[in-house]
């Protein structure tokens, strides 16, 4: 599989994973956890792991490059990426989760 194709693959299955990680969560904090405190643990935990997906997804996905300045600008333009889409993804996440709890 070619780089560009492996990257596309691994960014669109951590955009999903927002979403779904939402709707876990949220059935998390109304079934076992219904404390603000631990609400606010399972956010900063969801934040991390995705922290460490997208991490583990530079680290596999975007290559090597010779030069400190040209694997800089690949840093720069994943993390812009992983912005937008975390953006998009965080925008459907928070939409699901409404339709499906409600406010």
């Amino acid at each position: 599989m070619k780089p560009g194709w492996r990257l596309a693959l691994a960014v669109a299955a951590w955009a999903i994973s927002i979403p779904v990680m939402g709707i876990v969560g949220s059935w998390l904090k109304r079934a076992a956890f219904p404390s603000v405190r631990a609400e606010i643990v399972m956010a900063h935990t969801i934040e991390v792991v995705l922290a460490l997906l997208a991490a583990l997804i530079y680290w596999r996905c975007v290559p090597h490059a010779s030069g400190l300045v040209r694997r800089l600008l690949y840093l720069a333009g994943f993390i812009v990426l992983m912005g937008v889409v975390g953006h998009f993804a965080l925008g459907a996440g928070i939409a699901l989760v409404t339709v499906l709890f409600g406010l």
